[in-house]
């Protein structure tokens, strides 16, 4: 019996319907919805973030497309696969962004900043992050240029500009490989 909902919804012309039905509040529509699109939203955040933010997640997705299909905004039905996929990706940068901003320094990085060895030494590193930086503005692809600055400026974590670049996990090895490669070659020109 839980697989029915699955199989209607393959018609785009009884999705359409379903979604007109959730338009006019029909909560058992929405509850066919959710049984429809749960496990596709699951394995899309599955694969995105680590387990203990996915139930948020999944629940925020969710609550977004049922909003949006009741205020009609949503005009393609048939797309709307594609369309929970880039809520995902939206709620995903929203709140890694957030979690980001909302982290504190912790002590251990304090007592390292306040034993820098020199002003001198801080002039030379600055210095050398100029170049680097200026080398990096120098690539002619801006997919590299704002990589690169996200890993050795912000210091974000891979999983996080996986996210913010909308880039496979297994696909971040070879694309910053490359990048770094490309950084490399114009700083010896």
């Amino acid at each position: 019996m839980s697989n029915q909902p699955r199989k209607e919804l393959n018609d785009d012309h009884k999705l359409t319907k379903l979604c007109l039905r959730i338009t006019n509040h029909d909560h058992d529509a929405e509850q066919e919805l959710v049984q429809h699109f749960l496990p596709y939203i699951v394995t899309i955040v599955g694969r995105k973030i680590s387990v203990q933010y996915q139930a948020d997640i999944v629940q925020e997705v969710l609550l977004q497309i049922l909003i949006k299909l009741r205020a009609s905004e949503i005009r393609e039905p048939s797309a709307l696969k594609y369309y929970i996929g880039s809520i995902v990706a939206h709620i995903i940068a929203k709140t890694f962004g957030f979690l980001q901003a909302a982290q504190l320094v912790s002590f251990e990085d304090v007592e390292m900043e306040s034993h820098s060895e020199s002003a001198f030494d801080n002039i030379a590193a600055n210095d050398k992050k100029i170049a680097l930086l200026s080398a990096i503005e120098g690539l002619p692809q801006p997919r590299d240029q704002q990589l690169l600055k996200a890993l050795l400026f912000s210091n974000q974590e891979k999983m996080s500009i996986c996210l913010q670049w909308d880039i496979e996990p297994t696909q971040y090895d070879r694309i910053v490989h490359r990048a770094k490669n490309r950084l490399i070659k114009a700083i010896k020109r």
